[in-house]
């Protein structure tokens, strides 16, 4: 074997050593960009819902929002329909939009399959409960605020849970 045969190999192999190492880079880059993007979904999950847990200690602020935007009579009926006082009424779908919004941070991060289908049964049967099924079917900030594809996972697994 020639030296100019050995140099050829080195370069052939170095080249090889190279193209690996850029695949095993990009593949990296991109987990890094799914694990980002999932962090910051927690964390708009966790935002919303330590707002809503101020605004059920803070009743006072609670009741301004919710005259400023026009969902007084939500609540007066949320509260005749389940036979709730008023405040209780607040309570109620105060825990239930945090739940709503702690699922979605839970079901926009949720890799395997054995995941997804834990999250569909505690949706399933929790969204079935009367304060869950008022607030998701009637609370304007519950639906219509998370995506399309919450939503219908949400749908599917209330339809699934019914089906059992």
């Amino acid at each position: 074997m020639n030296w100019e045969a050995v140099g050829a190999l080195g370069e052939l192999i170095g080249a090889l050593v190279v193209i690996i190492t850029l695949v095993y880079i990009a593949i990296q880059v991109k987990y890094a960009k799914l694990a980002a993007a999932d962090a910051n979904r927690l964390v708009r999950s966790r935002g919303i819902t330590d707002m809503q847990l101020f605004y059920l200690n803070n009743r006072a602020t609670f009741n301004t929002w919710i005259k400023a935007n026009g969902m007084v009579d939500y609540y007066q009926q949320l509260a005749e329909d389940l036979g709730l006082s008023y405040e209780e009424a607040l309570d109620i779908d105060g825990l239930c939009l945090y739940w709503i919004w702690l699922h979605w941070g839970q079901f926009r991060s949720q890799n395997s399959p054995e995941d997804i289908k834990e999250l569909s049964q505690t949706v399933g049967s929790f969204y079935q409960l009367p304060t869950m099924a008022y607030c998701w079917n009637h609370n304007p900030f519950a639906r219509e605020l998370v995506e399309k594809d919450f939503a219908e996972f949400v749908q599917q697994s209330i339809s699934q849970q019914n089906g059992k």
